[in-house]
């Protein structure tokens, strides 16, 4: 884990344990709104990362992005406009909302691979 600063605009990037090989990136970067010396202490401790399933963007093909991962499907759950995705990341899950037309379209069903991106100002540091 380390902090990057480009342009007056502050990263803290870390590395994702025992880099899969589902991952697309063994780095995820968050955007800090705060100070890097308020953040110091925790570059060694155990963060847990969350987000909101409706900023996680599922596609096919993502390029030209940070935090772009590959995960399998571990289920689908569906309403008349949308679609919840459960996806494997490591020995977890995450969740993801897309439109229905996207899984239909591409006739995804469980155990297919997709791929997905979290944008930076979207991802939350909770510290243990």
């Amino acid at each position: 884990m380390h902090f990057d600063a480009q342009e007056g605009i502050l990263r803290l990037c870390v590395q994702l344990c025992d880099g899969s090989k589902n991952m697309e990136s063994q780095m995820l970067n968050a955007l800090l709104l705060e100070d890097s010396t308020f953040l110091e202490s925790f570059l060694q401790k155990t963060l847990e990362l969350g987000f909101k399933e409706s900023s996680v963007i599922v596609g096919l093909e993502l390029k030209g992005l940070h935090n772009t991962f590959k995960s399998k499907i571990l289920d689908i759950q569906q309403d008349e406009l949308f679609a919840r995705l459960a996806l494997e990341v490591q020995d977890k899950a995450i969740t993801a909302l897309c439109p229905l037309d996207f899984i239909r379209q591409n006739a995804l069903k469980k155990g297919d691979y997709v791929k997905w991106h979290i944008p930076e100002n979207a991802v939350m540091i909770y510290a243990n």
